[in-house]
């Protein structure tokens, strides 16, 4: 009896440990269940780290390259640049100096500029012609931590950029103009457009990407040669609408304009993205002027003019009749010029027959064409006995521009007043203190511009002959204000915001 009643116990007993054992087991998953799900709300609640995508690729970044502020994301430039394949430079371009309140970044084709507190930017091609487009950006520059900021959405703009956040995921996306130009070639050469082959690959064409057009070609590229019998048209990004027609043998995009310059039947015109004709298609030459105020360089059977956006002449006056328009830069190395067409971004130097004038940005004539040249081309003999000998066309402490007249140089400013007289045989710079100064020569006497200028304005003409003043370099006395001066100008007068752009995905928003 009492070895059966053990064996009862010891079954019972084991039979309680497997219960304990299965409910604590229970309990056991039961807590790893509530922990996970806490664990999962938590971090469904916790904020998540911002992330940065460029090209797709996840990338590092400092903790204030941006700066999120009301819904808003700002970002720093000098340290975004290197991600988006810029390079960052302190100071106004061609300015070459430290301003903390200006900035360029520098890109393979194409240099863009910010300056603190402005609410436009600067961009131009990066080559040795500095021709400005301007664009309006929604905010001004701001400095946060000695760093300037933009808005996203003005680095787009500056930089060639397509830019998404995804606000769920906290991740900022980034495309550069040279991978949206890959995704959409792609898609050409997959025949998913109709009777294109591939995208034209010009820097110019691919920012047209930006603003929901692609520039396309019927015939691909060979061995990196465009084919001379390719047409090329202009359709949407998603190829349903034709804005031109692929039947042109060139198309040249002008984004500040968002038009396109075309070419057929060896002439050139311009039409808008509505296939609206700005200017006729029946010019040799035409190429943007000036991007800030939107003019066109035009050239037909050897004569130049320049044309405003809607195909009419600057001003009423530079119609397609003169013989030369700008300055051949390449005889001026050292006058750091940068629109050879518009002198100090404000005047244009126009030949008709063999007299030089000057037109400003508006189209008046500010000094008639009386001078045989522009600029001070040192010869064989002054390069040999002068060791400061050079050939000077600007000078830039007065915004003076060298004038020629029978042989003899004077220095007229942008209104075409005379600084002086063209009574000179040799004007020479020299550089003394960090400082350029400029000389006048005349037989062996040699006067300081700026002291030539200060004798001016202090010396008081007379009616009758007067003696020598100090600073003359010739036995004549030279005149010292415009009465004394003959009127040498004398008054002649002469004859889109693009809603077709669907590069955003639907679960992220367009900054």
């Amino acid at each position: 009896m009492q070895i059966n009643n053990l064996g009862s116990n010891n079954k019972q007993s084991s039979s309680n440990a497997k219960k304990y054992i299965l409910i604590g087991l229970i309990i056991s998953v039961v807590l790893l269940l509530i922990l996970l799900v806490v664990s999962v709300l938590y971090s469904s609640m916790a904020p998540k780290n911002l992330q940065l995508l460029v090209n797709g690729n996840g990338m590092n970044f400092t903790q204030d390259t941006f700066l999120m502020e009301n819904g808003k994301i700002y970002v720093s430039l000098k340290d975004i640049a290197n991600l988006i394949d810029y390079r960052y430079y302190e100071g106004g371009y061609k300015e070459f100096t430290q301003d903390k309140s200006k900035c360029y970044l520098q890109s393979e084709d194409e240099i863009v500029v910010y300056e603190l507190g402005k609410n436009t930017i600067k961009k131009t091609l990066n080559d040795n012609n500095i021709l400005y487009s301007e664009f309006e950006i929604k905010e001004p520059v701001r400095k946060n931590n000695d760093k300037l900021y933009c808005l996203a959405s003005d680095l787009m703009i500056g930089c060639n950029l397509a830019i998404t956040y995804n606000e769920e995921t906290n991740v900022i996306d980034i495309s550069t103009l040279q991978k949206l130009y890959e995704q959409y070639n792609d898609n050409a050469k997959q025949n998913k457009y109709t009777n294109v082959k591939e995208l034209d690959n010009k820097f110019n064409n691919k920012k047209a990407i930006l603003y929901g057009m692609l520039v396309v070609s019927d015939t691909e590229t060979e061995n990196n040669q465009s084919n001379k019998n390719a047409k090329y048209g202009v359709i949407s990004l998603d190829g349903t609408k034709t804005y031109l027609d692929i039947k042109y043998d060139e198309i040249d995009f002008v984004e500040i304009l968002q038009q396109f310059i075309v070419k057929a039947e060896n002439k050139y015109g311009v039409v808008d993205n509505n296939g609206s004709q700005k200017i006729k298609l029946e010019y040799d030459e035409i190429k943007l002027f000036d991007g800030i105020e939107k003019l066109y360089y035009v050239e037909r059977n050897n004569k130049k003019g320049i044309l405003d956006e809607f195909g009419d002449a600057l001003g009423g006056n530079l119609y397609v009749e003169f013989d030369e328009l700008g300055i051949n830069a390449s005889l001026f190395p050292n006058d750091n010029i940068g629109n050879s067409m518009l002198l100090y971004n404000t005047v244009i130097p126009a030949k008709r027959g063999n007299n030089w004038g000057l037109f400003n940005i508006e189209g008046e004539l500010v000094s008639g064409f009386e001078w045989d040249e522009f600029g001070y081309i040192a010869n064989k003999e002054d390069r040999n006995n002068n060791n400061n000998s050079k050939n000077i066309l600007l000078v830039p402490s007065m915004e003076g521009i060298v004038v020629c007249k029978n042989g003899k140089y004077g220095i007229i400013n942008l209104n075409g007043k005379l600084l002086a007289v063209c009574e000179f045989d040799r004007i020479y710079s020299e550089t003394i203190g960090g400082k350029e100064k400029f000389y006048l020569q005349y037989g062996n006497n040699v006067i300081d511009i700026e002291n030539y200028e200060e004798d001016k304005q202090t010396t008081t003409p007379s009616p009758s002959p007067s003696p020598e003043p100090t600073f003359s370099p010739s036995p004549s006395p030279l005149p010292t204000s415009d009465d004394d001066i003959a009127d040498n100008n004398d008054d002649e007068t002469l004859p889109v915001d693009n809603d077709n752009n669907d590069i955003d995905d639907d679960n992220t928003e367009t900054i």
